[in-house]
């Protein structure tokens, strides 16, 4: 299974210039523009091996999503969460991959996002996914 990356902004056209970066280097995306949009993909789309999430969004912020998203997989369909954020990055909380400060070039994004995809499907191969 080729794994993909949901963006997530509530800042919609941050999201879709990354998606779009990443896309043109091969990778598959999605976008939501909310937590609670990016809750019904990742239901849905069991592919979703890596999350990007800005940490403050209205609602929910990223910090809640990505426990709320990691809480909901197992191995068999592990996720890397990275955070994207403007404002300072404190080490990432237990299951956060890496945080990221926005604004960010796009090569380091798409390195990060590699070396998280390679881990992610080594863990569901493992987990026999």
């Amino acid at each position: 299974m080729t794994l993909s990356v949901l963006v997530v902004d509530d800042e919609i056209m941050l999201a879709e210039e990354t998606a779009m970066g990443l896309e043109l280097e091969g990778l598959t995306t999605l976008t939501a523009s909310s937590a609670a949009e990016a809750m019904v993909l990742l239901r849905a789309h069991a592919e979703i091996g890596v999350m990007l999430t800005d940490i403050r969004m209205p609602r929910e912020d990223g910090t809640s999503l990505a426990r709320r998203a990691l809480a909901e997989r197992d191995e068999k369909t592990a996720l890397g969460v990275i955070f994207m954020t403007g404002h300072g990055t404190d080490p990432p909380p237990p299951g956060v991959v890496a945080c990221i400060p926005k604004p960010f070039p796009l090569g380091k994004m798409l390195d990060l996002v590699m070396r998280t995809m390679a881990d992610i499907q080594e863990r569901r191969a493992k987990a026999g996914a």
